[in-house]
């Protein structure tokens, strides 16, 4: 009896690791997706916006989402972006004549921010002056922080690192999603009079405060705090909401011919230690591209723009990168990578993502081409928003 129970113990054991096997094998998205030909969209080119979803929050009734939209094939001068908001998991959606507030870290959404708490403490960029002022009771009252860094006040840090003529500029990150006033920023130097911002100097550290604002210091100097692609372009940065000593960013990780090499990384001792992501090559290969006649052209730089990182709410070990190349996906820990097929092969058409935090199966991507929903994890996507015509 003793023996029989044994050998039933090990087949349930064999069927299991069978099953785990299945399973792996199973998992949503592309693996061979280094060998893709992209296509590149005709107009557009350097802003792959058209609906960026920029805020979720779990509600009882289901999950409440904020999309910033600008219809497509118009220039910016004719059609002025709207924001769009559900209550019930995008089947219907409201217009709002206000900006809305963005949790969702990506590169489109950092005029007007959050925290991903849903705190009623927000920041918002005041044009001119290119510092956000600070509301702690959700938009009805504003103050300006005092923008203290390393021990100075703004204007001893901009006299003492440039001259008078320049001033700060700062550029919010990331927001932390457990304390709504730390904040991480990219910091420069700007003249006052100039509109030509190559002549601004770039502070080549990323800051962070802890107190909304009023007070900054040097975080850290191993991220990239600058995208090399734009002048006004910053690298998002990563906190899981799972265990907030687990970053995501982008930092210099080599040189190559004496160029500084930029890749995709990660921290699991709060930002103390950094390390590259697996699969590293292959996320800063170049990308090919079919052109107009079917004839393959090859990008000529190599590293792709990174829009956003999110996170599963329950597993710390699945996470999400969207950059030119679309949504890839993580679910051991950023060792290796697939990337969901939302549906279109092409470069920067993908711009963002909100995993929906009472259901990390269902996820919700902002594209060139509208809003598409996922509710097995990102395996299959439908458009929901603009509304498909059936």
């Amino acid at each position: 009896m003793a023996k029989t129970s044994r050998k039933s113990e090990l087949v349930m054991v064999a069927f299991a690791v069978f099953c785990s096997a299945v399973m792996h094998s199973q998992e949503c998205g592309r693996t061979d997706w280094q060998s893709i030909a992209y296509k590149r969209a005709v107009a557009h080119q350097d802003d792959p916006r058209q609906s960026v979803v920029v805020d979720v929050r779990g509600l009882q009734a289901g999950v409440a989402l904020t999309v910033y939209h600008r219809p497509l094939r118009q220039p910016a001068y004719l059609s002025a972006p709207s924001f769009f908001v559900s209550k019930d998991g995008a089947l219907t959606w409201q217009s709002e004549q206000h900006d809305q507030p963005a949790s969702l870290n990506n590169a489109w959404s950092r005029d007007y921010v959050r925290s991903s708490t849903g705190s009623m403490v927000r920041y918002r960029l005041v044009p001119g002056l290119d510092l956000y002022a600070r509301s702690g009771d959700g938009g009805s009252t504003w103050e300006i922080p005092e923008y203290s860094i390393s021990g100075l006040s703004k204007d001893e840090f901009v006299h003492k690192f440039s001259n008078k003529n320049s001033h700060l500029q700062v550029f919010i990150n990331a927001v932390h999603p457990h304390d709504p006033r730390t904040l991480l920023a990219s910091i420069r130097l700007v003249p006052w009079f100039e509109e030509d911002t190559t002549q601004s100097q770039k502070l080549e550290t990323v800051f962070i405060s802890n107190d909304g604002g009023d007070h900054w210091r040097p975080f850290s100097d191993s991220l990239e705090p600058f995208d090399v692609t734009g002048q006004d372009a910053t690298y998002p940065i990563g906190i899981s909401p799972v265990d907030a000593n687990i970053y995501l960013g982008v930092a210099r990780i080599g040189k190559v011919e004496g160029v500084n090499v930029i890749g995709v990384v990660k921290s699991l001792d709060g930002a103390k230690t950094w390390k590259a992501v697996g699969q590293q090559r292959d996320l800063l290969a170049p990308v090919r591209l079919v052109g107009a006649q079917s004839s393959e052209v090859t990008l000529t730089h190599a590293d792709p723009r990174v829009f956003q990182f999110a996170f599963d709410p329950k597993d710390r070990s699945v996470m999400y990168l969207v950059s030119s190349k679309g949504v890839f996906k993580t679910t051991d820990g950023a060792n290796s990578w697939s990337l969901l097929n939302v549906g279109v092969a092409e470069l920067e058409a993908v711009n963002s993502i909100a995993v929906n935090p009472m259901n990390g199966k269902q996820l919700f991507v902002g594209s060139r081409y509208g809003l598409f929903r996922s509710d097995d994890g990102g395996c299959t996507f439908n458009q929901v928003f603009p509304t498909p015509h059936r």
